[in-house]
């Protein structure tokens, strides 16, 4: 199994996102902080199960850390790395102002979602078959 960069993985949720027909997401939303809440724990769990089994290599062991640490929900029940990271994913953010500033519009189109996803590592497109999964 391959390492995945924070970027790679990012890039290739949000088209995963776009490609179930998820075009933004609200943080400040409960249904939302639920949902990315059970993200965390599902991979929380993967990499308990991952690491009793010593079936993974170390890479993909520690790009899961990386990517469960992105979902450690704050105190308050916050998601501030992931919103930080998404946000700066927003290219056009400066330039034209989200009027709905909460909420994080995806603005990958559905062609190059699709290009992401084609050339994805598959350990990670498994993931986020289930990530995405509890989230929609």
């Amino acid at each position: 199994m391959t390492a995945v960069s924070t970027d790679d993985f990012l890039d290739t949720f949000a088209a995963k996102l776009v490609s179930r027909g998820i075009r933004e997401i609200n943080l400040n939303d409960t249904r939302s902080r639920h949902s990315l809440t059970n993200v965390y724990e599902f991979i929380n769990d993967r990499l308990d199960q991952l690491e009793a089994s010593d079936s993974a290599s170390e890479d993909w062991i520690d790009s899961l850390i990386e990517i469960r640490n992105i979902f450690i929900p704050s105190p308050i029940g916050a998601f501030d790395e992931l919103e930080a990271l998404l946000r700066a994913k927003q290219a056009n953010l400066v330039s034209q102002p989200n009027p709905y500033y909460e909420a994080l519009a995806l603005r990958t189109p559905a062609a190059a979602a699709q290009i992401t996803l084609e050339h994805a590592v598959p350990e990670l497109t498994e993931l986020l078959d289930q990530i995405v999964a509890k989230i929609a």
